[in-house]
């Protein structure tokens, strides 16, 4: 097996890891611009890699409310401001409203930020079920 086959199967092993991991990971060019959207996802927003590639996530997955506060945490983490975290709703295609607790890092080549990556896990369940309860306890302490 020469060099170059090896880092061919590491590479597809890397993108079949990436694709079957159960939390949402998403790449993003200096610009703003999708670069990779796993298979988690596709199965959270409905929409499929070769739909999104190219395009900025404020442009669609975003709930209007949020655009500029997203924007702003992206220019942190283009100046350098990273790792972070961030919480914010990402629409589905059906226009579901999904909660995101996200992990942002970037990487730097050359003294600039190339790539902005997200991970994320969907928390709407856990958060409807948390709110519920206050309601409740609430409800009790009445």
């Amino acid at each position: 097996m020469t060099g170059t086959d090896e880092s061919l199967q590491h590479r597809d092993l890397a993108r079949a890891i990436i694709d079957d991991c159960a939390a949402l990971i998403v790449v993003l060019d200096s610009e703003g611009r999708i670069v990779l959207f796993n298979g988690a996802c596709e199965r959270l927003t409905g929409y499929s890699s070769s739909e999104v590639l190219g395009r900025h996530i404020w442009d669609f997955l975003l709930v209007p409310e949020e655009i500029e506060p997203v924007k702003a945490v992206f220019a942190e983490l283009r100046a350098g401001d990273f790792p972070s975290g961030f919480q914010n709703f990402w629409l589905s295609k059906s226009g579901a409203r999904h909660l995101i607790q996200w992990g942002n890092t970037a990487v730097v080549q050359q003294g600039h930020v190339q790539y902005v990556i997200g991970t994320g896990v969907d928390v709407t369940e856990s958060r409807n079920v948390e709110e519920k309860l206050a309601r409740f306890e609430l409800g009790i302490q009445r």
